[in-house]
């Protein structure tokens, strides 16, 4: 029974892990696209997949680049807590006032899945 518990604690973690690391992969490279979209322009990240898939053989769409990208400069100036799921980012980003959300879930504490269903 204990390797029982201690596996499924074992696993816990490990899925603890790969979601918090997927959260942090998808803000990091939304940051990233920004920064090359503003030194390069919006179109250079069609390249930069093409280069990431070239050099590394990793395949990355230059239109979910443009997505990331567009998520973080639509909230990069807001305080959004970092337990925010990205599909809830990605919701609050595309509505029509991310900082009215961003104001909502300082205010009333609203959970990722809260935010998601009200938008």
């Amino acid at each position: 029974m204990e390797n029982t518990e201690n596996n499924w604690e074992s696993l816990i973690q490990k899925v603890a892990k790969l979601i918090t690391g997927r959260e942090h992969y998808q803000r990091t490279l939304g940051q990233m696209a920004y920064a090359i979209a503003q030194e390069y322009g919006i179109q250079s990240l069609d390249d930069f997949a093409e280069d990431i898939k070239e050099v590394h053989g990793i395949s990355v769409s230059g239109s979910t680049l443009k997505n990331y990208e567009y998520v973080y400069r639509r909230l990069k100036d807001l305080k959004i807590p970092d337990d925010m799921s990205y599909r809830t980012l990605q919701f609050m980003a595309a509505s029509d006032d991310p900082k009215h959300w961003a104001e909502r879930i300082e205010k009333e504490g609203l959970s990722s899945q809260e935010v998601y269903r009200l938008i």
